[in-house]
């Protein structure tokens, strides 16, 4: 019975130790080039979106403003799996988008089965100027495109 204790702890140190690592993984994979306070303006709207790191995933407010009229966005960026996902929660609906090559400089989100967008794809910023837009398909007449600024650092 005594000789089953070491190894009982030895495995439960294993499997924490395993946890702290996937945890940590997963954080270190997180596009952080998303960080801070980014700012542009779209038909009328003046919109805003900061990104913060929170434990294992990112998150974001994004805030359409019209006149002082507000409608927001809160967005999240976490791991399932191997697979980033890209979760956007309005008050009208909730949606998610998958990225499965999240280690490029473009991150390319899909949901096939939403009605508009069905993509969203972000690009890596050069200096303070980040792409941001969302399509149905490659050439979409639809596409909405937003040329991001940084404004503010976290």
């Amino acid at each position: 019975m005594e000789q089953t204790k070491p190894a009982a702890y030895s495995f439960i140190a294993i499997c924490i130790s395993l946890l702290i690592f996937c945890a940590c993984s997963k954080q270190d994979r997180l596009p952080k080039w998303l960080l801070g306070k980014w700012k542009t303006s779209y038909d009328g709207f003046v919109i805003t979106e900061e990104w913060t790191l929170k434990n294992d995933h990112l998150s974001a407010l994004t805030i359409w403003n019209d006149s002082g009229k507000k409608e927001f966005e809160h967005v999240q960026l976490f791991f399932e799996g191997n697979d980033l996902i890209y979760q956007i929660k309005t008050t009208k609906k909730n949606m998610q988008f998958r990225c499965t090559d999240y280690q490029s400089d473009t991150l390319k989100f899909v949901n096939n089965s939403n009605d508009f967008p069905k993509q969203i794809i972000y690009v890596r910023p050069i200096s303070d100027h980040m792409s941001v837009w969302v399509c149905n398909f490659k050439g979409d007449p639809n596409e909405m495109r937003f040329p991001f600024k940084k404004i503010g650092s976290i």
